[in-house]
């Protein structure tokens, strides 16, 4: 019984946190900069409310960079149309598209691989959809202008 309990709360909370999660929709968009600083993450569908919320915060704070997605290969066309609107038209990439030379498919590769091709050109930024930026982060900022 108290897996059904759990699964229940569970559940609940989920449900709290899309709910809560859908105001970001209401925030304005933020304002990409091609300033060599990317915001980078794999999300897929279910995530996108609470990315959405993480990438904005983040940026809200920091004042720097462009967005980069890997699709996980869920997003739908809503949902690409609902980031296209939030985050400037960002670089939505398909997890196919990855080059994966001799490394498994379908694991974490594609991921990574995709971050090391992007870091040729720019700081890269790893973000998860379950973080929130909720005040300054000069560690992050000093951490860009040093180049580590």
């Amino acid at each position: 019984m108290t897996t059904l309990a759990q699964h229940l709360q569970w559940r609940m909370a989920h449900a709290w946190h899309q709910w809560r999660a859908r105001q970001i929709l209401t925030s304005p968009p933020i304002v990409p900069a091609d300033d060599g600083v990317i915001l980078y993450s794999m999300i897929g569908t279910r995530v996108v409310l609470p990315y959405l919320v993480a990438v904005k915060s983040l940026h809200a704070q920091l004042k720097r960079g462009r967005v980069v997605i890997l699709d996980d290969g869920t997003l739908t066309a809503a949902d690409r149309a609902m980031l296209k609107h939030h985050l400037g038209n960002p670089d939505i990439r398909g997890i196919a598209s990855v080059d994966l030379g001799a490394c498994p498919p379908r694991s974490c590769w594609e991921r990574l691989l995709l971050l090391l091709e992007l870091r040729r050109d720019a700081y890269v930024i790893q973000l998860d959809s379950d973080t929130v930026t909720l005040g300054p982060v000069p560690e992050v900022a000093a951490a860009i202008a040093d180049g580590r």
